[in-house]
């Protein structure tokens, strides 16, 4: 599947105890469906965190494709831009396409800012998948370490 745990620098350091924060460069229906396997995998071990989306996408992809099989197991999405990329989607679209698939879903300024959203509106550890885009892939990878 080409997850990476990425326990790194400042993201991971906002992370309460518990948590778990994982990056995909899943950006297409077929990255969707692999990471609902994953996500399905994950809802039958006896660490069933509830999982929370970090997501942003270009024009040039379909992020309701890559959010659709995903759904069944996903509390929320926040959306964000994918920075530095003209063709990137506004995270409002993106937030559109989740809500479609039927994911509650809201905009965030950022990864960092979707990742203290996220902390603060859940009442138990959780884990964290961002996907959407390997420039968003990469771009929290580079901020990151």
């Amino acid at each position: 599947l080409g997850l990476y745990a990425a326990r790194q620098a400042i993201v991971a350091a906002a992370l309460p105890a518990g948590w778990e924060l994982w990056l995909d460069g899943a950006h297409n229906a077929s990255g969707g469906e692999a990471l609902a396997l994953m996500a399905a995998d994950w809802s039958k071990t006896s660490n069933k965190l509830p999982l929370y989306l970090i997501s942003g996408s270009l024009s040039t992809h379909d992020p309701l494709g890559l959010l659709r099989p995903l759904a069944p197991y996903v509390t929320a999405v926040r959306t964000v831009i994918v920075p530095g990329d003209h063709k990137t989607l506004p995270a409002e679209a993106v937030a559109e396409s989740a809500q479609q698939a039927g994911i509650k879903a809201k905009p965030a300024a950022d990864v960092g800012a979707a990742l203290a959203d996220i902390i603060a509106s859940s009442k138990t550890p959780a884990r964290v998948l961002i996907c959407g885009s390997l420039y968003l892939a990469g771009s929290v990878l580079s901020d990151n370490g």
